[in-house]
């Protein structure tokens, strides 16, 4: 029986030209798979041979999007500890437990409201980033 190395599996898979599905997926990707998985990206030859004009696109776009993001997940951070501070600050100054356990069960319906709020919020935000970035890989067809 003999083993097959990681050389001899290479070897045997140069000169094969098989596209391969990526492990994702999200709209508009359908325009770049086949080409980045075959190897057309990494060549060169995808968007009329300008590899590095889409990459330096692309960088930026995620770039922006990154900041974007950053921003307004520090906003709702900031938002949060404010929030905290106050809870904390209100619940120093009860005078039972009855109404410090009041003040908890406030303060945790709220926070759990605001993520709630927040998280489609962001996850926009990171789907358009993504968009944007396929966009300019793409834009060059």
């Amino acid at each position: 029986m003999t083993k097959t190395t990681a050389k001899t599996a290479t070897q045997k898979n140069q000169g094969k030209k098989q596209a391969q599905e990526l492990p994702f997926s999200f709209p508009g990707m359908e325009n770049l798979n086949g080409n980045f998985m075959n190897g057309n990206f990494m060549n060169g030859k995808l968007l009329n041979g300008n590899l590095l004009s889409t990459c330096l696109s692309a960088n930026q776009a995620a770039l922006e999007g990154a900041i974007d993001l950053s921003k307004e997940m520090m906003g709702f951070v900031t938002q949060r500890l404010n929030a905290d501070v106050e809870a904390i600050q209100a619940l120093s100054q009860c005078r039972s437990m009855e109404e410090a356990v009041s003040l908890q069960s406030e303060f945790v319906k709220t926070a759990a409201d605001a993520y709630m709020e927040k998280v489609p919020q962001l996850t926009e935000k990171a789907a358009q980033t993504g968009a944007a970035v396929l966009g300019a890989m793409t834009e060059s067809e």
